[in-house]
C-alpha cells in the first residue's frame, strides 16, 4: 500500500477534471458550501464555548446568576446576597445589573416604554471606558440618600435629546 501521491496520480486527477466540466463545477460548489458550513460552525461554537467581551480583560469577566433550588428558575432578586459579595476578597468589582420596562417621558413627546438598564457603578469600572460627556456613574450614587442620576448612551441621546 502506498501512502504518497505521485505525479502520475496528479496528472490523471487534471484529465479528469478536464474531461467532466460538470463533474468539476458540482465539485467546486460542493467544496465551498462545506467550508463555508464548517466556518460557520466553528464560528458559533467558539462564540458559546468561549464568549470573552470585547473590553480590555473582557476574559476576566464573568456573570453569577442564582436559581432558586425549588423551581429551577432563575432568581432575580439578588439584592439581599449583594452585600456579601461585596466583601468577597476574590471578586474585584462585583456589580449588579438587571434590564427592566420604564416609561420615557419628553415634553412634547408621546410617553413610550422603553428597555433600560440598571446597573450599580462597578460596570463602568469593569468596563473601563470614559465618559463621552458628563460623568459616569460613582460608588457614591449607590447610596439611598444619594440624588438621583442616570446614564443616557450616546444614540438615545442624539435620537431623543
Amino acid at each position: 500500500m502506498r501512502l504518497g501521491f505521485s505525479w502520475i496520480d496528479f496528472k490523471l486527477a487534471g484529465r479528469m477534471l478536464l474531461r467532466f466540466p460538470g463533474f468539476t463545477l458540482i465539485s467546486t460548489i460542493g467544496l465551498a458550501v462545506g467550508i463555508a458550513i464548517a466556518s460557520g460552525t466553528f464560528v458559533l461554537v467558539s462564540a458559546f464555548m468561549d464568549p470573552a467581551l470585547p473590553l480590555p480583560g473582557g476574559d476576566r469577566i464573568v456573570s453569577l446568576l442564582a436559581r432558586d433550588a425549588s423551581t429551577l428558575r432563575y432568581e432575580e432578586r439578588l439584592l439581599p446576597d449583594f452585600p456579601v459579595w461585596k466583601q468577597a476578597v476574590s471578586l474585584e468589582h462585583p456589580g449588579l445589573v438587571r434590564t427592566i420596562s420604564r416609561n420615557l417621558i419628553v415634553p412634547g413627546v408621546v410617553p413610550e416604554a422603553v428597555e433600560v438598564a440598571e446597573m450599580s457603578a462597578a460596570g463602568f469600572q469593569v468596563a473601563g471606558v470614559p465618559a463621552l460627556l458628563g460623568r459616569h456613574l460613582t460608588p457614591g450614587d449607590e447610596h439611598a440618600a444619594a440624588d438621583p442620576v442616570i446614564v443616557i448612551g450616546f444614540t438615545e441621546w442624539q435620537r431623543r435629546f
